[in-house]
């Protein structure tokens, strides 16, 4: 178990060796540690991306400006990413019949992998794929390739 101050010393430690901080985590209130920490992330120009969940409320780090926030997209195929409400990037997210990185369900014992750490990771690789393009905006990046995601394509409601 870690705590807010401890994140938000490892992003100041980040920040200087560091273009892309993925953040793999969400808590359910703000912070002053964390706040401080991703503002001055940002300043730095570094970009971050944070897990945010599809519903409920805000989530910090992703809630913060300059964060670009995460959430699982079942319709999402591996290459897609969607807009979600509340300014998010959706990105693939396992059924369970797709299993762990689109491998089999016996690969992961049947169990669906993904949710909003998932998608982190997935919205991270898609910049990093692309970062000589992608660092200078990393936000409008994501936003320019990013689609909504036909219900029709997947069979899941929109």
């Amino acid at each position: 178990m870690t705590s807010a101050d401890r994140v938000a010393r490892a992003i100041l430690w980040l920040i200087p060796q560091a273009d892309l901080i993925v953040m793999s985590l969400g808590l359910p209130a703000d912070r002053a540690p964390l706040a401080d920490a991703c503002a001055q992330t940002q300043r730095a120009g570094v970009a971050m991306v944070a897990s945010a969940p599809a519903r409920g409320g805000p989530c910090w780090p992703a809630a913060y400006p300059g964060v670009i926030a995460a959430s699982g997209d079942a319709r999402c195929g591996w290459d897609d990413l969607s807009l979600l409400p509340g300014r998010r990037i959706g990105a693939w997210c396992a059924s369970p019949e797709q299993g762990a990185a689109g491998m089999g369900a016996a690969a992961t014992g049947g169990a669906a992998m993904g949710g909003a750490s998932l998608a982190a990771a997935r919205v991270a690789g898609h910049l990093a794929a692309h970062w000589p393009e992608a660092r200078h905006h990393p936000e409008l990046w994501l936003a320019a390739r990013a689609a909504h995601v036909g219900a029709e394509r997947r069979g899941v409601p929109a």
